[in-house]
C-alpha cells in the first residue's frame, strides 16, 4: 500500500510538473513574439490612418479545447464581443463548457489570436477536453461545420502533435 502511494504522488508531481512546464513554455513563446505583437501594433495604427472608414470583420472559429473565462486576456474579450459568447459552443459536454478550458491550448491559441487579429472575431467550438481526439468525441465534432453558423472565414484547429 505505501508503495501505490509513493507511486501515485510521482505520477501525480510529473502530472503537475508537465502542466507547469507547460505553462511556462507557452508564457515564453507569448513573451518572445513581443516585438512581433508590438510591430503588428504600430501596422494596425498605420493602416488605420490610410483607411479611416475601416474594415469587415474576420471571422474565426477556434476549434480547440474550449476557453478559459477567468483569463484576464479571455474574459474582457467575451465581454466586449471579440469572442462571440452568443454563438460560441461546446460540442463534447454542456453548452456553457465551451468556457472551460482543462488543457489550456486552446486558451493560449485564442490569446494569441487576440494579440496578433484586432479585427477578428472569435467563434469558440471546443471539440476536446485534453490534448487527444478520443471516440467520444467525435459525436459532437461531426456537428461542426453548420452548428457554429457564423459563417467564419477561418477555420482554426490546432493540436499539438
Amino acid at each position: 500500500m505505501i508503495g501505490e502511494s509513493i507511486h501515485t504522488n510521482r505520477n501525480l508531481v510529473t502530472a503537475l510538473t508537465i502542466v507547469v512546464n507547460f505553462r511556462t513554455s507557452a508564457a515564453k513563446f507569448l513573451e518572445d513574439l513581443q516585438p512581433f505583437f508590438d510591430k503588428i501594433s504600430k501596422l494596425r495604427k498605420s493602416i488605420s490612418l490610410m483607411n479611416p472608414l475601416g474594415h469587415e470583420k474576420i471571422r474565426i472559429a477556434v476549434l480547440d479545447s474550449g476557453v478559459d473565462d477567468t483569463d484576464s486576456m479571455i474574459r474582457p474579450a467575451i465581454n466586449r464581443g471579440r469572442i462571440n459568447a452568443s454563438k460560441s459552443k461546446n460540442f463534447v459536454g454542456q453548452p456553457h463548457e465551451w468556457r472551460q478550458d482543462s488543457y489550456g491550448h486552446g486558451t493560449h491559441v485564442t490569446r494569441l489570436l487576440l494579440k496578433t487579429a484586432p479585427a477578428a472575431e472569435i467563434y469558440v467550438g471546443k471539440i476536446c477536453t485534453g490534448k487527444m481526439i478520443n471516440d467520444d468525441c467525435l459525436p459532437g465534432i461531426a456537428q461542426v461545420g453548420g452548428a457554429l453558423s457564423c459563417d467564419t472565414n477561418t477555420p482554426n484547429v490546432a493540436f499539438e502533435s
